[in-house]
């Protein structure tokens, strides 16, 4: 999330929606085509400049020497994109550029002398064309559609002056949504498919930005089975469910199996084989757009239930590293496809307009500590329930970890935190949901 231009700080935000591009007449798509390839070469040229500058070869450059240097030759160098177009081209690259300089940095000062070495400034070459991005000022609505303009070209029957290129049409009945500041035309490889991407500024409300609210505390505790523990200061819990995603994911890696199987079978350029590309692609893209509406539905779901208890200051307790242990197979594979990256950014974004603060918090210890402050002592854990041997302390073993990664969260913050009340136990009537079973396939 981040500050639109020109605004102050705390008033606008910016949020992205991603809607799919109805199809297109050929001589559109042609053109569509030619711009995509122009930011191609944009985007390579940069590549290479940037390489040779760290080289030595030629100065460095900034952003106003890159749009100086580039204004005013679209023509020569006979680009269909708008000089505003370029220039968030330019934006993009250099921001690549400062977050791996960045990581560089985090990571040699965090003492990993070898861990720098992943942190590669762009070196990728697109020779099959790239996302093309419009100013909102380039483009506009007409009958049922977007127009997106292009830069002038070299007229050749008038020597000397430039002629105007013929706009993209885009047909999108739906019409450009408000406050929106930059179309992107984004072409997905898995789904081989055309997107467009609207990127659009939001006011924050009044009460977030000029009241000062008292702070108040939760902890949230992820899992695969219990998707996130919530719990307030106060006692108040919120319990999410995760079987049904893991039951998402598992027929999906069932399917696809099956599909790469049906897929080896078949002989290479056949009618039989491109039928069964087409199907893989289809269960692909069916469970991305299940799990991006499960984790958008849960997380709003989080963020109504913190917003209306007023809770401000939330610690999530830090899990990513899970998925560099060797846990077994099955193990391994439920925890690489673990969105909790994707959940916990979902998380912060939709937070923020509501005054809403998320951060990562180590979790080590926080289901095996007992959550008594006079007790403190760690317990192996069986099963669901946590079971206190010094004493006798019996609650739910995920609502004892969110409770002591809200007790960790606040002694960090100067804060003290209340007593653990072992009437929430976060239980409730759970089912296994197995996937259904599949042609071909043994559970």
């Amino acid at each position: 999330m981040v500050r639109a231009k020109g605004a102050k700080k705390g008033e606008w935000i910016h949020r992205v929606q991603k809607v799919p591009l109805p199809g297109m007449p050929d001589h559109e798509f042609q053109k569509l085509v030619c711009m995509r390839a122009d930011a191609s070469w944009l985007w390579n040229s940069l590549v290479d400049y940037h390489r040779w500058a760290r080289l030595g070869l030629v100065p460095y450059f900034s952003m106003y020497d890159l749009a100086k240097q580039m204004t005013g030759m679209t023509h020569v160098l006979d680009l269909g994109l708008t000089t505003q177009s370029q220039n968030l081209i330019f934006q993009e690259f250099l921001g690549v550029c400062e977050t791996a300089r960045t990581n560089r940095k985090n990571a040699v000062s965090e003492g990993h002398t070898e861990g720098w070495k992943t942190c590669k400034y762009p070196w990728r070459q697109r020779r099959g064309g790239r996302d093309v991005h419009f100013d909102r000022r380039d483009c506009r609505y007409v009958n049922g559609g977007i127009l997106f303009a292009r830069a002038r070209e070299i007229n050749p029957k008038k020597p000397g002056k430039l002629k105007k290129r013929e706009s993209l049409f885009a047909p999108f009945p739906a019409g450009i949504p408000k406050n929106t500041k930059v179309i992107t035309i984004h072409y997905d490889l898995s789904e081989k498919r055309f997107y467009l991407i609207f990127k659009i500024a939001e006011r924050l409300p009044s009460d977030v930005k000029d009241k000062v609210l008292p702070v108040k505390y939760a902890g949230i505790d992820l899992g695969q089975i219990r998707w996130a523990v919530i719990i307030t200061e106060d006692g108040k819990g919120l319990n999410l469910k995760g079987r049904g995603f893991r039951t998402i994911h598992q027929g999906y890696a069932k399917n696809v199996a099956f599909r790469q199987s049906r897929i080896d079978r078949k002989k290479r350029g056949s009618s039989n084989r491109k039928k069964e590309l087409q199907k893989k692609t289809h269960v692909i893209r069916t469970f991305h757009n299940r799990k991006m509406n499960f984790l958008h539905t849960n997380s709003r779901k989080v963020v109504n239930f913190l917003r209306i208890r007023k809770v401000n200051e939330v610690f999530v307790g830090d899990c990513r590293s899970v998925a560099q242990k060797e846990s077994g197979k099955k193990q391994n594979q439920a925890n690489s496809s673990w969105p909790i990256g994707d959940f916990f950014g979902m998380l912060s974004y939709k937070g923020k307009t509501d005054g809403i603060s998320f951060q990562w918090h180590n979790e080590r210890y926080s289901t095996r500590q007992c959550p008594d402050p006079y007790c403190r002592k760690h317990n192996r854990v069986k099963g669901r329930v946590y079971k206190c041997g010094e004493c006798s302390l019996v609650a739910h073993r995920d609502a004892v970890g969110a409770w002591n990664i809200l007790s960790f969260g606040m002694e960090t913050c100067g804060a003290e935190p209340p007593r653990f009340s072992p009437d929430y136990t976060a239980l409730e009537n759970q089912k296994y949901r197995a996937p259904v079973a599949l042609k071909g396939t043994k559970r």
